[in-house]
């Protein structure tokens, strides 16, 4: 039975919820749990309590601890500066890059019965 105080911020949530409220699955929230990253967590019966403020505040640590690492990274070098030019495209997707009396397959010069195929 869930008793809601209209207006009212709940302070903690079940596991469940939890999980959902900071985009890991219930598993996974367990895991942090026994690991001890929400140290008013407790239980309730069934249910695992994990208060909202620690869940901030994990969420919070994480993202610093994102944000570090990529200013600690070393910084992207551009590939403009070390690629080779590529070659040029041909005119259109339609155009002949091959002279027209040559075979495809062989290179030989085509005969006329080669191009009358068809």
């Amino acid at each position: 039975m869930s008793t809601k105080i209209e207006g009212v911020r709940p302070r903690a949530m079940k596991a469940r919820d939890a999980g959902k409220y900071i985009g890991v699955g219930r598993t996974k929230l367990k895991e942090l749990i026994a690991s001890g990253a929400f140290p008013g967590a407790y239980k309730n019966g069934r249910d695992h309590i994990v208060p909202i403020a620690d869940l901030d505040a994990f969420v919070d640590e994480q993202a610093a601890a994102a944000r570090a690492a990529r200013s600690e990274a070393p910084a992207f070098q551009s590939e403009a500066k070390t690629r080779v030019a590529a070659p040029p495209v041909a005119p259109s997707v339609g155009a002949a890059t091959h002279p027209p009396e040559t075979n495809l397959l062989t290179g030989a010069p085509a005969t006329r019965e080669s191009r009358d195929v068809g």
